[in-house]
């Protein structure tokens, strides 16, 4: 029972990490990407005339949720490299986030047209946007193998707990069917003890034998308490036997020396 309390924990114990630094990561990950194509869109809304203050307000929100996402995929990786790519994703994609909001923050200036800020951005940012795509498609992709390979070694662990139990479980069969057979020969040696000394007993109480033997002690349990209880008697019996054979001696004494005419012995 310890044995499989202990695995059970030790399996919970690997789900636990398996969900926190894989699956988080990977869910971390593609919810960045969510986030990051409502941002582009967003943006392309602006410069299709949307509502200029209410997408700034979205795109000023986007940047924090974005900003804390890289931060929380960083802290579940566990890996130097990975941390390292997942730094420099952020710090691209942020530039290049922050560097696109506040190029749309100029439209707020009517000689500023959007056909210009689109050249800009076009010209300008696009490249950024490239690298910034081109590394966090590294950090999916990066995510989605670990992933794959913590899943392979999950999945090897629990086979080999799922092994380790089966073992532990034949292996308290076979304990218990020791234990059993221990028991039961001990449990047979005593009653035959017990079986033999009561039937020399009583072989002795019907004059069969001459003598019988004490039993040994069978310890403390109820064929132990059975063995002091015939022990017992075997003394008390003996003691009478005794004291009624010195009886019978000297009246056979007495007999023999009346039948010689010494008639003054009494008994």
């Amino acid at each position: 029972t310890v044995f499989f309390v202990y695995v059970i924990s030790s399996a919970k114990s690997e789900f636990t990490t398996f969900n926190k630094n894989n699956v988080k990561s990977v869910e971390t990950v593609l919810t960045i990407e969510k986030e990051l194509n409502f941002y582009s869109r967003v943006t392309r809304e602006i410069m299709l005339g949307g509502d200029l203050d209410k997408n700034l307000a979205l795109l000023n929100s986007e940047l924090k949720t974005i900003n804390g996402l890289f931060s929380t995929l960083a802290s579940l990786s566990l890996d130097t490299e990975d941390k390292l790519l997942i730094s420099q994703a952020k710090e691209k994609t942020m530039f290049f986030l922050k560097a696109a909001r506040d190029l749309m923050n100029v439209l707020r200036e009517p000689k500023e047209s959007r056909e210009e800020i689109y050249k800009t951005y076009h010209n300008n940012f696009s490249p950024i946007a490239k690298s910034s795509r081109v590394l966090m498609k590294k950090v999916v992709k990066n995510e989605l193998e670990q992933s794959k390979k913590a899943t392979v070694q999950f999945e090897n662990r629990i086979s080999t707990w799922t092994k380790l139990a089966i073992i532990s479980a034949i292996f308290g069969i076979i304990i218990l069917i020791i234990l059993t057979g221990f028991i039961s020969s001990q449990i047979k040696s005593s009653l035959s003890i017990t079986e033999n000394g009561l039937k020399n007993f009583f072989d002795y109480l019907n004059l069969l034998q001459k003598d019988v033997k004490i039993l040994p002690n069978l310890g403390k349990d109820e064929f132990g308490h059975m063995s002091r209880m015939i022990n017992e008697n075997i003394q008390r019996i003996k003691g009478q036997f005794a004291n009624r054979k010195k009886a019978i001696t000297e009246f056979d004494t007495l007999c023999i020396e009346a039948s010689k005419g010494f008639l003054f012995h009494r008994i």
